[in-house]
């Protein structure tokens, strides 16, 4: 804009550069709860420098529709600008010259052009009589905005130092950003030690060396470590303390607790590869007074940045007692299958009975017609070895029988593993024979072919195929089918039909 122009000597523009350097270096490495001070200070030093009664720097905040202005000086006998919120609807003209990042500077309110006519006038409030305003961008962004004015007498601004003042805004900007900086990090550091301290979770922070940096309630309760910070102590030290809480220098279980701990390995493995881990299941073993125990935790590891640099951030859940308590419901299901299995045969028991009886009939007809084929005056070799080889094959059949039987009131834990659906449903067929021919019925199985294994517990799939044919048979259904066949994508469908209603059952395979 035009004004009066005064230039200065050289000498006097090389004494301002030398007040800017030292202006800077006191803001290199300066704490950040003296920033305002020191901002205060130097506008001090700029006032006096320059020969003026008032300085002030203010911020645009966030989006640039406020500003506020945060540091303010003024000599003795004038007051300084408020801090606080500044209306821009009393400064329009300024504050779209600023917003185009031009500087504004006169030497007199008469040089104000006419459609500054409400600045000007807010201007008169304050008792300015000559200004000069800089806006400092920073990164193209409009964020601060420096004053120095006077108010005793008008002032012409020598026009190289007017342009050296946006270095000094930018020296003050630089210092505020970092101190916003600082204070989001201190912050963030306060948010997340809290979060850390009183997490459910047993947490820990390692440094590059595994040593424990910070670690939080639940994992000091974990590793019976009550210092904090905890004194230099490596990772898996503190584990021994797992696996032997009571004496942590001693564990007891040597090489086995130095090389084959799973929480050490996958703490190690994390480290080796950079990946992290999340949720995977340690199992340990812990030597007390009464034998050893099972301890069960869920082990996540990660990489976080921190202020002393880079750590791993390892987090571990108990789930001991969810364990032991899977243990528990895992048996009680399995005695009620067991109850379950027995009643079946229960029903069944008369059935069965005579399924076993007509072998055992076949045997003994068998072997009482060798004996008379023995007799000295009327032995009959042959006749005697298709005696024999009946009373084998009549042993095997009850021999097979009697071992289904067995495995399906067999009491044991689930174990699933690949099974072929069409060979379980038949031994289920064989046992329950006799019981559908004695309610004059009948039972056919028609296979699917290139059906794939279902992964299953052999006993509770062939319960399943016995419920549904007894459920069959109490419908009255004298002709029952058991048809087998592939389903949907990873299905296989067994289908049980009678007579009068159909029952079904679906088999996921993961193969």
């Amino acid at each position: 804009m035009a004004t009066k122009k005064q230039k200065i000597p050289p000498s006097e523009c090389v004494e301002f550069e030398v007040f800017l350097a030292d202006i800077s270096a006191a803001f290199i490495n300066l704490p950040s709860d003296r920033v305002y001070a020191k901002i205060k200070d130097s506008l001090r030093q700029m006032v006096e420098f320059m020969g003026a009664d008032r300085s002030t720097l203010g911020e645009y905040l966030p989006g640039g529709l406020e500003f506020w202005v945060r540091c303010s000086y003024a000599v003795a006998g004038v007051d300084p600008i408020p801090l606080g919120p500044v209306d821009f609807r009393s400064y329009p003209w300024i504050n779209k010259n600023l917003k185009r990042g031009e500087i504004i500077y006169f030497s007199s309110l008469d040089e104000l052009p006419t459609e500054a006519k409400t600045d000007r006038e807010s201007l008169v409030k304050l008792k300015q009589k000559s200004n000069v305003i800089v806006p400092i961008t920073m990164e193209g962004v409009l964020r601060y905005a420096l004053a120095i004015g006077t108010i005793k007498a008008e002032r012409v601004w020598p026009q190289e130092l007017i342009h050296r003042l946006r270095l000094m805004g930018e020296i003050f900007a630089n210092a505020l950003i970092r101190k916003s900086a600082d204070e989001k990090l201190r912050a963030s550091e306060a948010a997340f030690s809290s979060i850390f301290d009183n997490a459910p979770l047993a947490m820990v922070l390692l440094d590059r060396d595994r040593r424990i940096h910070q670690i939080n309630h639940k994992a000091g309760d974990i590793f019976s470590i009550t210092e904090s910070p905890p004194e230099e102590r490596r990772f898996g030290e503190a584990v021994r303390c797992i696996h032997h809480r009571d004496d942590p220098a001693g564990c007891g279980f040597g090489d086995y607790c130095r090389n084959s701990c799973a929480l050490r390995r996958i703490v190690e493995e994390t480290y080796q590869t950079g990946e992290p881990r999340h949720q995977v299941e340690a199992n340990l073993t812990s030597r007390g007074e009464e034998g050893e125990d099972e301890l069960f935790f869920l082990i996540s590891t990660n990489f976080i940045g921190r202020p002393e640099g880079r750590e791993l951030l390892v987090s571990i859940e108990d789930i001991t007692k969810r364990r032991q308590a899977e243990n528990r419901s895992l048996k009680l299901r399995e005695e009620l299958f067991h109850v379950t299995r027995s009643s079946s045969m229960g029903e069944l028991a008369a059935s069965l009975a005579h399924e076993i009886k007509q072998p055992l009939t076949a045997i003994l007809s068998n072997a009482r017609a060798g004996q008379r084929f023995l007799i000295p005056d009327h032995q009959d070799l042959n006749e005697v070895k298709d005696a024999l080889s009946d009373i084998a094959e009549d042993s095997s059949r009850a021999d097979q029988i009697i071992m289904r039987l067995r495995q399906m009131m067999r009491k044991g834990s689930v174990k699933p593993r690949p099974l072929d659906i069409n060979k379980i449903i038949e031994e289920v067929i064989i046992v329950l024979q006799g019981a559908v021919e004695k309610k004059e019925g009948s039972i056919l199985l028609d296979p699917g072919a290139d059906l794939p294994p279902v992964m299953a517990d052999r006993i509770q799939i062939q319960q399943v195929i016995l419920n549904l044919v007894l459920n069959s048979l109490a419908a009255r259904g004298r002709e029952i089918i058991i048809r087998t066949r592939k389903a949907e994508p990873g299905m296989v469908r067994v289908e049980v039909r009678s007579e009068e209603r159909r029952v079904g059952k679906e088999c996921r395979s993961r193969w």
